[in-house]
Order: structure tokens, then C-alpha cells, then sequence
């Protein structure tokens, strides 16, 4: 994590941000894997894993507090902006980071941050 290994924010708050995302690997993996055998087998393969995708209930939860606390910690950490700015640059990484999620809600939606244009 760049943002952790560059310390570009506290720990804590790098915890707070990512919460539960190391849970969501296994889970991402193990769905992948299974499409890649099987493509005919979509609906199948999703059901089969219903009971992992509980994790995502926290990720879920906490995804507009998680974007509110963002647009302020850019704020307050400059070298996090020039961070996140420049990942935009890079096509692999768009809509990969935070402010790629934060720029998937319409402007109309009560979740809508702007702190990033």
C-alpha cells in the first residue's frame, strides 16, 4: 500500500480508510479463479460463494463515511492529493483507488464529494 509505506497519512487512519479490504482479497480470488474455469457457469459459480460476499457488507457500510473522511484527509494532506493525483494519471489505476470510487456516484446523489476535480 503506497499510502501506508509512504506515510503519507497516520496508520490509524490508513486502518480506517481500507478497513476490511485484505478480507475482500480471498474472496475476489477465489470468484476469479472459478470464472476463469468456468465461464458458462456464471450464476452458478456466484451462488456457490454467496456465503463470502458477508464481507462485503462491512466494506459496504462504510463506503460513504469512508468517502467524507477522504475529501477531508486530502485536505489536510497535501502530499496525499499530489499522491492520488498522480495514480489518476495512470490508466491501470483509474477508478482502482478512492478517488476513482468517489467519482462513481452521479453529482446529484447526497454521497457526491467534488474535492477532487
Amino acid at each position: 500500500n503506497p499510502i501506508r509505506d509512504r506515510a503519507l497519512l497516520p496508520k490509524e487512519i490508513v486502518a480506517s480508510l481500507f478497513s476490511n479490504i485484505h478480507a475482500l482479497l480471498p474472496v475476489n480470488t477465489a470468484v476469479l479463479e472459478a470464472l476463469e474455469k468456468n465461464t458458462d457457469n456464471v450464476g452458478a459459480i456466484f451462488l456457490e460463494n454467496v456465503s463470502n460476499f458477508r464481507v462485503y457488507s462491512i466494506y459496504v457500510s462504510a463506503h460513504v463515511h469512508t468517502r467524507g473522511k477522504l475529501a477531508t484527509y486530502v485536505k489536510q494532506y497535501p502530499l496525499l492529493k499530489h499522491h492520488l493525483d498522480a495514480c489518476a494519471l495512470y490508466q491501470r489505476c483509474r477508478n482502482l483507488l478512492l478517488p476513482g470510487m468517489m467519482n462513481l456516484s452521479s453529482p446529484s446523489h447526497h454521497s457526491f464529494c467534488s474535492s477532487f476535480g
